[in-house]
């Protein structure tokens, strides 16, 4: 009975330790500004990983969502990545992206890409695809 409070002691003491222990260099430096009407630019640091592509691909997530709060999508136009060791604190990453309304593609109907014979007419042709294949 005695062994569940120690336990439970050392666990607690541990997990607030553990807060402590990590220094404060290994904080995640993020800055974005805006270039143009629509044109920004992230930058990103973070010095717990090592592959520059990683952090690439957490600055285009985070480029994303920046977009996606005013209901546009990104369009990434350049990024210049440093590895850990280029670095020397850590992989880093300079991405600009543009925000970009949607554009709404073409409603055309799809049509089974089928043969038809001179005797039959394309709207029958169609037709029978329908029939065949339901589209």
């Amino acid at each position: 009975m005695r062994v569940l409070p120690l336990i439970a002691a050392v666990g607690l003491s541990a997990s607030i330790l553990s807060g402590c222990a990590l220094p404060e260099n290994y904080k995640e430096e993020l800055s974005m500004k805006q270039l143009d009407a629509s044109t920004y630019e992230i930058e990103l640091q973070q010095p717990w990983l090592e592959q520059e592509v990683m952090v690439g691909e957490n600055a285009r997530k985070k480029a994303t969502d920046f977009c996606l709060e005013s209901n546009r999508g990104m369009q990434p136009l350049q990024a210049i990545s440093r590895s850990a060791q280029e670095t020397g604190k850590g992989a880093y990453v300079k991405m600009t992206f543009r925000c970009v309304g949607y554009v709404k593609g073409p409603k055309r109907e799809y049509h089974r890409l089928g043969f038809y014979t001179d005797d039959e007419a394309r709207e029958e042709a169609i037709e029978r695809n329908r029939e065949e294949y339901g589209y």
